[in-house]
């Protein structure tokens, strides 16, 4: 399970933000086709594993990104600073 918390790093509030994962494969390529999440800060179900994570705004104004490996048998909660 994932859980995304997105929040402004200068005022530290929380921002509403779409989250777009792409799997990373054994040879290190992404996956053309990202796993997009709309739930904002509610668990959902993906699998473990190596995803590089586009991530922005409602307002289309912040954007971040990155690499994020999700573990097995948890709640992996990501905390992304928006700028």
């Amino acid at each position: 399970m994932i859980r995304f918390v997105s929040l402004h790093q200068d005022s530290g509030a929380e921002i509403e933000s779409t989250q777009y994962l792409y799997p990373i494969d054994d040879n290190g390529w992404l996956v053309d086709s990202p796993v997009t999440m709309f739930r904002y800060g509610r668990p959902q179900m993906l699998n473990s594993g190596n995803y590089y994570l586009k991530s922005e705004s409602k307002q289309g104004k912040f954007a971040t990104t990155g690499e994020l490996q999700l573990q097995a048998g948890v709640t992996n909660v990501v905390t992304i600073e928006m700028l």
